[in-house]
């Protein structure tokens, strides 16, 4: 009888014990690596004490305001980008971009045995779309805001997790000379991100969040 070989995850990370498992099954380092960053994860980053030595700007988000949500499937790779505009109580307005990876699409909608779980809407298109409630607990995602602070606190932190949605900006250039607020280099969200989120919780596409 053949001897049965378990795989175990430890720290983010498959291992095999084989000693020649890259060759065996042509993978590499980079094929073995999970990458499961929910936006929950990236809020829990960004509130775990510790990890930044200020509260009052990431928690800020009771004067903001979401002028406008977009949302665009993309079926092919089983994405969701959801696009907003959040406004602050200065008048001024952020664009913020969340890419949830592996939606659940459904065609038929009549084949489903608990349309509870089932969301409904309108995309940019116009077309009406049908996905799986996305849980914000589990789901993988990338995220962006132009705003100042997720350039400086995450821009070039989040693409270490695979968790900056578009393409990694150019160092930011500090106006002041007060220290980094991202004390553990931690990936994570800015106020608006975090209140899209929110927004998109509120609406029932999503579960909600759990700090």
């Amino acid at each position: 009888m053949e001897e049965v070989v378990k795989a175990t995850i430890e720290n983010g990370f498959i291992f095999i014990p084989s000693n020649n498992v890259v060759e065996e099954f042509k993978l590499s380092k980079d094929d073995l690596v999970l990458t499961e960053t929910s936006l929950a994860t990236l809020m829990n980053n960004v509130t775990k004490p510790g990890n930044f030595n200020t509260v009052k700007r990431q928690h800020a988000t009771q004067p903001l305001v979401v002028d406008q949500i977009k949302i665009t499937p993309y079926k092919g790779t089983k994405s969701l980008l959801i696009r907003t505009v959040v406004r602050s109580d200065s008048g001024k307005k952020y664009d913020n971009q969340i890419m949830f990876k592996r939606v659940t699409f459904v065609d038929d909608i009549d084949q489903v045995e608990n349309e509870g779980d089932i969301v409904e809407f309108t995309a940019s298109d116009g077309e009406t779309y049908y996905v799986e409630k996305i849980d914000m607990n589990k789901i993988d995602v990338a995220v962006r805001c132009n705003c100042a602070s997720f350039r400086w606190d995450f821009a070039r932190r989040n693409p270490k997790d695979k968790t900056l949605y578009g393409s990694t900006p150019a160092p930011y250039k500090p106006k002041t000379d007060r220290p980094p607020r991202n004390l553990n280099n931690v990936s994570g969200l800015c106020k608006h991100l975090m209140k899209t989120g929110a927004a998109i919780a509120e609406s029932e596409m999503t579960t909600e969040f759990k700090i």
